[in-house]
């Protein structure tokens, strides 16, 4: 692993533990094994580190997309063939894959609990939290389920809806995985269950598709 890249695996561990605010570069340093001064051949400061670290959360999102074949973020011609042969075990495979990554994946993990710490202290970034993981991913859904009513393998009724149904149970469990509530095979017990009911009341039975 190259050193820039260690400076923002420490970085993203250290500001998901102790917050952005309260975090020094010093103690980035010591944690890649460097002098603090070395810092600065790779950042200028530590809002720099913070926006490479923005940068490097995107980087692994698209690399994770890309390698369990999920939708990317533009989706326009990608959902029909992902989605082609939609079933009940396709969509909770999706739902577990989401859950799973945001929750055990380093980056990920680090980067969403250290932007959920500091969203209630700085405006910014509370910003960039709720593009990220409200505002992007129910654009994201809302898309596919619009594609996916259009082919008939959902209800007639509002994509935004369906997307805001299916979400928040994993928004919620990563949550009441994070505070230590339950077991990550319990999560994906609840979240597995969540799905079978959301799938049961919301797409179209075999024997009502024409």
């Amino acid at each position: 692993m190259k050193t820039e890249e260690k400076i923002l695996q420490s970085a993203l561990r250290l500001f998901s533990e102790k917050g952005y605010e309260a975090t020094k570069l010093s103690e980035i340093a010591e944690m890649v094994g460097i002098k603090t001064p070395s810092l600065y051949k790779h950042f200028k400061n530590k809002e720099e580190i913070f926006s490479s670290c923005v940068e490097h959360f995107y980087m692994k999102m698209y690399k994770f997309r890309n390698e369990t074949g999920l939708p990317g973020k533009y989706i326009e011609e990608s959902t029909g063939s992902f989605f082609e042969k939609t079933s009940l075990e396709e969509i909770k495979e999706y739902a577990l894959k989401l859950f799973t990554y945001y929750s055990e994946d380093e980056t990920a993990s680090s980067f969403r609990k250290m932007i959920a710490i500091e969203r209630y202290k700085n405006e910014e970034i509370n910003e960039k939290y709720g593009d990220i993981f409200l505002g992007e991913v129910l654009f994201y859904q809302e898309k596919i389920f619009t594609d996916l009513i259009e082919k008939g393998i959902f209800i007639d009724i509002s994509p935004r809806l369906l997307s805001l149904k299916f979400y928040s149970p994993v928004l919620f469990l990563l949550q009441y995985a994070d505070g230590k509530h339950g077991s990550m095979d319990e999560c994906r017990k609840i979240l597995s269950d969540s799905v079978d009911d959301f799938c049961c009341r919301y797409m179209v039975k075999e024997n009502e598709k024409r």
